[in-house]
């Protein structure tokens, strides 16, 4: 079980992530189907990760091992150039203009 400063390491990884791939909290929580008050307080250890953010996480291939323990390379495969993160950007962005 984590302790309340396991989940606040988590919750800043996850925002490492989020700040790396440039998307606000907000667009986390409406590709997420949750609010934006639930990822903040995910971020500073009030909550868990969900398995939604867990997905999430790893579809953009972060290292869920690094993401749990901080250990590694934030991403799976750190020796590729992430062209991916600016796609994943705009498919979000693309969602939140369809809103």
């Amino acid at each position: 079980m984590e302790d309340k400063k396991e989940r606040k390491d988590i919750g800043q990884r996850f925002a490492e992530i989020r700040k790396k791939l440039n998307i606000t909290q907000s667009q986390i929580a409406i590709a997420l189907k949750t609010e934006q008050t639930v990822v903040s307080r995910t971020e500073n250890g009030d909550f868990r990760l969900s398995e939604s953010m867990i997905n999430w996480a790893y579809s953009q291939g972060i290292n869920l091992n690094w993401l749990q323990t901080g250990i590694g390379e934030m991403f799976r495969d750190s020796n590729v150039l992430r062209k991916d993160l600016q796609a994943a950007a705009e498919l979000i962005n693309g969602v939140i203009n369809q809103i």
